[in-house]
Order: C-alpha cells, then sequence, then structure tokens
C-alpha cells in the first residue's frame, strides 16, 4: 500500500480561489476547458496518482532497475503505471 495521500481539495482551492485559474479557462489556450471540465481532469488525475501510479512507486522503491544489453528494464508495476498513463492518452495532454 502507498503512503501517498491526495488532497484534492487543497488543489481546488489554490487553482481556483488563491490564484484564480477561473479567468484564463474558456479563452485561449484553453478555449474548451470550464471549471467543471477542469475539475474532472483534476479528478481523473486523482485517481492516476492514487490507484495507477502509487502501487508501482512503492514496487519502484523495492525492486532494483536492471541494465540489460543498455537498456534499463522497470518493474512491471511501473510498466502497468505508464501503460495506464497512454492508455489514457494522457501523454497528449500539453501541460
Amino acid at each position: 500500500m502507498s503512503h501517498y495521500k491526495s488532497n484534492l481539495r487543497d488543489l481546488e482551492f489554490n487553482l481556483f480561489e488563491a490564484y484564480g485559474v477561473d479567468e484564463y479557462l474558456g479563452k485561449a489556450p484553453f478555449e474548451e476547458i470550464d471549471h467543471d471540465t477542469a475539475m474532472d481532469i483534476l479528478r481523473e488525475v486523482e485517481r492516476l496518482a492514487t490507484e495507477d501510479f502509487a502501487e508501482s512507486f512503492v514496487e519502484g522503491d523495492r525492486v532494483k532497475l536492471k541494465l540489460v544489453d543498455g537498456n534499463v528494464e522497470l518493474p512491471p508495476g511501473m510498466k502497468k503505471s505508464l501503460d495506464a498513463f497512454n492508455d489514457g492518452g494522457w501523454h497528449l495532454v500539453g501541460l
């Protein structure tokens, strides 16, 4: 089990209340994103972090990487996490 604890409310407070990110949503380059869409994205990123990635980081702390023929072999859990990241299309998101 991972020690990672997410605090979605803290992220929401900082982004929307403290920093006023809503002011930029709906305008270029974020014209397709409104507050609800941004929150949906944050919730999915939280799920990805707490479900897909958190467990693989525990494994990554315990299983050494291997260098095989000049390539680094990742622990199986990390590959699973990266597959979830790519399958979700997150590698296409420009931040």
